[in-house]
């Protein structure tokens, strides 16, 4: 009977394996999004060859924006493989970009730091990565581009995943700009009583403007991670001067509405509540390292706080959010703080070409909240929408073979999906230009 009951425990394991690594499940396209409604390129496409779907579109929307990029990067219209067995599981693909980063990380760190200070005494920072050359490729010759980069919560130019994503982005011959947010980096001081907010998009768009006066000829490309996400499309739907002086966008991996986010993820649903708390210890770690700037005396009487643990030793992240980062935002509630600081306010004003990305397997971004992109690629024609089924949170680990347990490659689907869609655009847009010009 003991031996019979091992047996049935190992098949219950099993099977919860299983089940929970998704290993039963097929390798798939990316689901596509474009004016409204979702691509069936299936019906429509030449599906010889390796590129599949690639070269697809012959019929009447050949001649649109997001038909042609799609022409131009076969990375959305072929399936995203994930590695053999934890590959599928978003969870372990959050864990380990989040742990690990990347394999086989570049040791190359940027080139210049550049600091500004802003009109509130607040000292922003960011990082230059020079390109190793200026490609050859057709699609970028004679082009000067930098990709202003904004990363998640705790992350900057320092950040393992984000110099990977640069050093890829410099072989294209492109430059890279990472804004390091306030407090992430701990060697470089606050010069101000005041941390990283989830929508202060005053800090990108200084260094935007820096960016264009140190390369006045320069093609700006707005690229976003997580947090770093909502922040741009924020700053890009603010102002139609911001818009002017960006070329195209890319989100990867962002919540859109962060009322809405928060409501589903304080539920142990997905084990999301856990994801929550993590992101509470980053914010509280860089408030505890920066404590004698942010929570001096003056602060906490202002904002009728008795004492620095008041903050520090709270355990939940939208309490610390209530009583304290919302109001240094200057906001008179947290539920104004969230709304005011989410991208889904701003982002039906963009009208550059933009390229949203998220997996269906994300822990910290619910899919309840896809219905943000999915609306704005109506409103906007020039907007792409991209879910895949698999990546988890940022990770997007991929193996071509489809029988690789390990990652293949130092670059992950996410950093050339990024770059493609970038060379694409600045193809497209540059045809355009020149059409123009001959007529």
């Amino acid at each position: 009977m003991i031996e019979l009951s091992y047996i049935i425990a190992f098949i219950f394991a099993f099977l919860s394996c299983v089940r929970l690594l998704h290993l039963t499940s097929i390798p798939e396209w990316p689901e596509l999004f474009s004016h409204g409604s979702q691509l069936n390129l299936g019906k429509t496409c030449n599906t010889k060859g390796n590129d599949s779907r690639a070269n697809a579109c012959k019929d009447g929307e050949s001649h649109s924006f997001v038909t042609q990029i799609l022409e131009n990067a076969p990375l959305f219209t072929r399936p995203y493989i994930p590695p053999l067995i934890w590959g599928r599981s978003g969870h372990l693909q959050t864990i380990l970009h989040s742990t690990i980063k990347r394999f086989k990380t570049p040791q190359e760190k940027g080139d210049s730091r550049h600091a500004i200070l802003l009109s509130d005494g607040s000292t922003v920072t960011f990082d230059v990565f020079l390109p190793f050359c200026f490609s050859q490729d057709t699609t970028k010759v004679l082009q000067d581009v930098t990709l202003v980069v904004c990363p998640g919560i705790g992350n900057s130019s320092e950040s393992l995943g984000i110099r990977t994503f640069s050093q890829l982005a410099n072989s294209h011959g492109y430059r890279v700009a990472v804004l390091n947010h306030l407090g992430v980096i701990t060697d470089i001081p606050l010069t101000s009583p005041r941390i990283f907010s989830y929508g202060s998009t005053e800090e990108y768009g200084a260094v935007v403007d820096k960016v264009i006066s140190m390369y006045p000829n320069t093609i700006l490309v707005a690229v976003g991670f997580s947090m770093g996400a909502n922040l741009i499309c924020k700053y890009l739907g603010e102002s139609r001067d911001h818009m002017n002086k960006i070329t195209a966008a890319v989100s990867c991996c962002q919540g859109y509405d962060i009322n809405r986010s928060l409501g589903l993820l304080q539920t142990w649903k997905h084990l999301r509540y856990g994801y929550l708390r993590a992101v509470h210890v980053c914010v509280k770690k860089i408030l505890h390292n920066f404590q004698d700037v942010v929570l001096t005396e003056e602060v906490l009487k202002r904002y009728g706080l008795k004492s620095r643990e008041e903050v520090l030793e709270q355990s939940s992240l939208t309490t610390v959010d209530s009583m304290f980062l919302s109001k240094l935002a200057g906001y008179g509630s947290v539920e104004e703080y969230y709304r005011c600081s989410s991208s889904s306010v701003y982002i039906p004003e963009i009208s550059i070409p933009i390229l949203y990305i998220n997996s269906r397997d994300d822990p910290l971004i619910p899919v309840e909240t896809f219905d943000v992109p999915m609306h704005h690629t109506a409103l906007n024609s020039k907007a792409l929408f991209v879910i895949t089924k698999y990546g988890g949170h940022l990770g997007f680990y991929e193996s071509e073979e489809g029988s690789r347990l390990f990652a293949h490659g130092v670059y992950t689907w996410l950093d050339k999906a990024v770059i493609q869609y970038i060379g694409a655009v600045l193809l497209v847009t540059a045809q355009a230009s020149s059409a123009r010009v001959d007529v």
